[in-house]
């Protein structure tokens, strides 16, 4: 169907499903902040994103090490879009950006 060995959408079904939880936290932040008590409760939403980031992370590193991806092409659109980023963002400045 998607001419996809099931190895292959396995990797790639893990990143979508490592996404989608990452997003969630990211709603998190935006709508409570980094950290957040709620009856009584702390919750550190920074922390859980940086979890979160890091399983992105690697389920990328499973798609480049399979050979899936490329590393070299994930990494020079990384550079090309530090390149540009700032001008669609009203607080940062390139300065701040690592290539």
């Amino acid at each position: 169907m998607n001419g996809l060995t099931h190895a292959q959408t396995e990797r790639i079904g893990k990143l979508c499903e490592e996404m989608g939880e990452s997003l969630q936290c990211i709603g998190k932040v935006l709508l409570h902040g980094y950290h957040v008590e709620y009856q009584g409760v702390v919750y550190n939403n920074k922390s859980d994103l940086e979890r979160e980031l890091g399983d992105v992370a690697a389920a990328m590193r499973l798609l480049t090490r399979s050979g899936d991806l490329s590393s070299v092409a994930i990494a020079h659109q990384r550079r090309a879009k530090l390149a540009t980023i700032t001008r669609y963002m009203a607080h940062q400045a390139l300065s701040q950006m690592e290539t």
